[in-house]
């Protein structure tokens, strides 16, 4: 299981948190989430913490439409 999940506009769970990518000094830069089975590297403005997990502006078809994370 990842980190937590990530919830999209209307709160339904849209994808897991597998990793959080860090700067050299330690600050969350990207927030790398499985969705539909492809890890997706989201922005960290995109993300918002609530309670146990995220939530994102974006919808699920935006995250979606992300290229795959590397």
């Amino acid at each position: 299981r990842g980190e937590a999940d990530a919830l999209g506009r209307l709160t339904a769970v849209v994808g897991e948190v597998e990793k959080i990518i860090t700067d050299a000094d330690g600050r969350p830069r990207q927030i790398l989430v499985r969705v539909t089975r492809i890890l997706r590297a989201l922005p960290l403005d995109s993300l918002v913490r609530s309670g146990d997990g995220y939530a994102t502006v974006l919808s699920r078809a935006e995250l979606e439409a992300l290229p795959p994370a590397d």
